[in-house]
């Protein structure tokens, strides 16, 4: 018998991880075979809650984009702020 569990949320701060790494812990002492994955691009701290790994089975680098404003040509309208959801 297999089974997934998904952690998710899109805003930081509550939890998820904390949840995440000690449902793990708890099926791993249990002799449950377990697959922890983090996919947050941002600050993936899954690793770092866990103590460390056994075997990591796959890394990938990612990068982002970086997007900037031109200050040159900025009108201060506040438009960016708006439509970022970092603010």
């Amino acid at each position: 018998m297999s089974f997934e569990v998904v952690v998710a949320s899109g805003k930081g701060g509550t939890g998820k991880t904390f949840i995440s790494s000690n449902f793990s812990y708890f099926l791993y002492i249990r002799d449950i075979e377990v697959i922890a994955v983090d996919a947050d691009v941002e600050a993936p701290d899954l690793l770092l809650a866990l103590g460390g790994v056994k075997e990591i089975l796959w890394r990938e680098k990612f990068e982002g984009q970086t997007i900037g404003i031109n200050y040159n040509i900025c009108i201060k309208c506040g438009a960016c702020i708006k439509a970022c959801r970092f603010n």
